[in-house]
């Protein structure tokens, strides 16, 4: 029911999506670096996901809607109980066979860079022993100046905006996934951000290659 609505709200929006890889079956962590609120529709498509998002979003129209419908869980930035509470709802939804999905930046950005992730995220799929699975987004062509949702940006006009734009395009990578092993969560951390950096920023071979 989760990707179906999704699928909905990504053809509203006329997103094309090309897509590298395939999200993982098994029950895992899954992230990404994090552009803007539309990164949560387009990962929407690929797999039932349980998103981990900042409370704020839950007040979205639309969006909000439909997270607190899915069983998004919702952090409040800032508040420690909060954070120790999810953590420990994580492995329990990890240790039952649940696919969960962050954005460890922990903030959103122009879509250029990437910023550190930040490894307490991790610590969860380290005691559920879970494979962890990267994922980079990078939106292309009017939608790369568009589709960044940064700062102190309000959803509203930024939604009247996208739908203004002829399509949304979006390149979705899907790499291998890391097993935590003996890994701890820092090392755990760096891996699927390495993954994501070096995917959006190629070497010049592997440019000519792909041209």
């Amino acid at each position: 029911i989760a990707v179906h609505w999704h699928n909905v709200l990504a053809r509203i929006l006329n997103l094309h999506i090309r897509r590298q890889g395939h999200a993982m079956t098994t029950p895992g962590l899954t992230v990404g670096n994090h552009i803007s609120w539309l990164d949560i529709v387009v990962l929407g498509t690929q797999a039932p996901f349980d998103f981990i998002a900042k409370r704020e979003v839950a007040e979205w129209p639309v969006v909000g809607y439909l997270g607190r419908r899915v069983g998004t869980l919702f952090v409040r930035r800032g508040d420690r109980d909060s954070t120790l509470s999810t953590a420990e709802d994580m492995v329990w939804r990890l240790k039952r066979g649940r696919r969960l999905l962050l954005f460890p930046e922990g903030t959103s950005t122009l879509g250029h860079s990437v910023l550190r992730f930040h490894a307490r995220l991790f610590q969860p799929a380290v005691l559920a022993q879970v494979p962890v699975q990267a994922v980079t987004l990078a939106y292309r062509g009017a939608a790369a100046n568009s589709a960044p949702f940064v700062g102190d940006d309000d959803f509203l006009p930024h939604l009247w905006h996208l739908l203004a734009l002829p399509c949304i395009e979006v390149d979705l990578i899907f790499h291998p996934a890391i097993l935590p092993g003996s890994c701890d969560r820092d090392a755990l951390a760096r891996q699927p951000r390495g993954q994501i950096v070096a995917a959006l920023n190629p070497s010049p071979l592997v440019q000519a290659l792909t041209a």
